[in-house]
């Protein structure tokens, strides 16, 4: 197997763990993988989540915005203080 063939076989490995699909080849990285759905109790869709993730942020921003749209900004916002 060459080097290319096992990392490919890795990656499929890793995004059949995650339970992720693969993303397309024309789609420019990285790609949001995992339970993007996680935060659907509050509102957030995993197509938000993955266009949120795929938005360039800096973390401090990402959360940020999903306390925005989750509801909860201020006590995010008390929280940080």
């Amino acid at each position: 197997m060459s080097v290319t063939s096992r990392k490919r076989h890795e990656v499929t490995e890793v995004l059949a763990t995650l339970r992720a699909d693969r993303p397309d080849r024309d789609t420019p990285g990285p790609w949001p993988a995992g339970a993007v759905g996680i935060l659907a109790d509050l509102g957030i869709t995993p197509a938000d989540m993955a266009t949120l993730l795929r938005a360039g942020l800096v973390p401090d921003d990402q959360l940020r915005s999903l306390a925005e749209r989750g509801g909860f900004a201020a006590e995010f916002a008390q929280a940080r203080q």
